[in-house]
């Protein structure tokens, strides 16, 4: 048995092609995408801090009753 099933492959793993372009996405519409997902992802880090610092004020926070909003 002259060969190792476990020893690594001696070919190359990845082609060496050139990325395709995307149909229908110009440069500005994929920069643009960047951005929106950027703000989102900035969006959510600022509502997790708002969540886990901000618990002090929310027992000063106005709650819904059965009879209205109610401060506490």
């Amino acid at each position: 048995m002259d060969e190792n099933p476990y020893a690594a492959p001696q070919t190359d793993l990845v082609d060496a092609q050139a990325p395709r372009e995307l149909p229908d996405w110009s440069p500005g519409l994929l920069n643009l995408l960047g951005w929106l997902c950027l703000i989102s992802a900035l969006s959510s880090v600022v509502v997790l801090v708002f969540i886990f610092l901000g618990t002090s004020s929310a027992s000063r926070a106005p709650r819904w009753s059965p009879n209205g909003w109610v401060w506490r």
